[in-house]
């Protein structure tokens, strides 16, 4: 692949132009990278849950325009996969750190590959990308601002545990998940509802929190 820099592609066509060439870029850098399987072929990887999905480049690009983040930002997401959306955000936002956590060794070794390519092509506008292969639940989240969790498939159990891990931090936290907590948390304000496509429908509510850090 051939080392092609921001500054020699974009120029005129701003920020529409850039939303182009990031999605351009991801297609180019995840060719044969699927949460599902090891490689391009038919064979499922050994281990793996087969419940995969992920937002789409729309659906990041929609979500980023919402947060509307800045370099004293730091992104995270809770169950990264294969690293996509944790990527499209260092490519598109000047943030102080953007970072993916995955328990699964699999699809947390395919997202260091792509992110190895990815600081190759010096694509990355993010102060610092990370992916690191750990429990959601015990990660160390004490620097995030912005937490975002495709939690379709997460029991309410769970993510009252996610709610209490981000209580406890005692910070000014968003948070944007795939699915609505079943009981209200005190600190939890619901701001918004975004409607964002994803790898398995083109209409996926996600829920907005502001968490007040007490």
């Amino acid at each position: 692949m051939k080392k092609t820099t921001w500054a020699s592609f974009i120029g005129i066509g701003g920020r529409s132009s850039e939303k182009t060439v990031v999605k351009r870029n991801l297609k180019l850098l995840y060719k044969g990278v699927c949460g599902f399987f090891q490689d391009a072929g038919d064979a499922p990887c050994k281990g793996l849950a087969l419940t995969y999905g992920e937002l789409t480049p729309v659906g990041v690009s929609r979500m980023l325009d919402y947060l509307q983040m800045n370099r004293q930002d730091v992104f995270y997401d809770l169950g990264s996969g294969v690293g996509r959306a944790v990527l499209q955000v260092s490519m598109t936002a000047s943030i102080r750190k953007s970072a993916g956590i995955e328990i699964v060794e699999a699809r947390h070794k395919a997202a260091k590959r792509v992110l190895s390519a990815t600081r190759k092509q010096a694509w990355i506008k993010s102060l610092a990308v990370v992916f690191r292969q750990e429990s959601l639940l015990e990660t160390d989240l004490k620097d995030v601002t912005v937490v975002y969790v495709a939690s379709t498939c997460f029991s309410g159990n769970f993510m009252t545990k996610i709610a209490r891990k981000l209580i406890n931090l005692q910070e000014a936290i968003t948070l944007v998940s795939l699915r609505e907590f079943e009981r209200k948390h005190r600190g939890f304000d619901h701001v918004k509802t975004l409607t964002l496509p994803c790898t398995w429908s083109r209409r996926v509510t996600a829920h907005v929190h502001r968490i007040n850090g007490s």
